[in-house]
């Protein structure tokens, strides 16, 4: 799909037992997925960020500032597990 900002698409494909869906923005694999699991985070920085949000709980509610939704993976399993952070997600790509 073609939108003013990317050209979007969208594969799946298999690791192992898993069914993996790849999203690509301009050919530059932005995330991966696996939809039948909500805790699977692909990427190393996602848990990192994770982790900020952890330490960030002693005693105050976290927040969190995402630029770029993308597929949203990662402010939905962070809602998830910390449903007490305040998460704000900023996407200038409606489609």
């Amino acid at each position: 799909m073609e939108t003013n900002y990317y050209t979007i698409k969208v594969y799946q494909q298999r690791d192992g037992s898993r069914e993996i869906r790849t999203l690509l923005l301009d050919h530059l694999i932005h995330s991966e997925v696996d939809p039948e699991d909500s805790s699977y985070l692909h990427y190393k920085h996602e848990h990192i960020q994770m982790e900020f949000l952890w330490a960030a709980r002693r005693g105050i509610r976290s927040r969190a500032l995402v630029v770029g939704g993308g597929r949203l993976h990662f402010p939905r399993y962070a809602m998830e597990m910390l449903p007490e952070t305040r998460m704000d997600v900023v996407e200038i790509d409606p489609v």
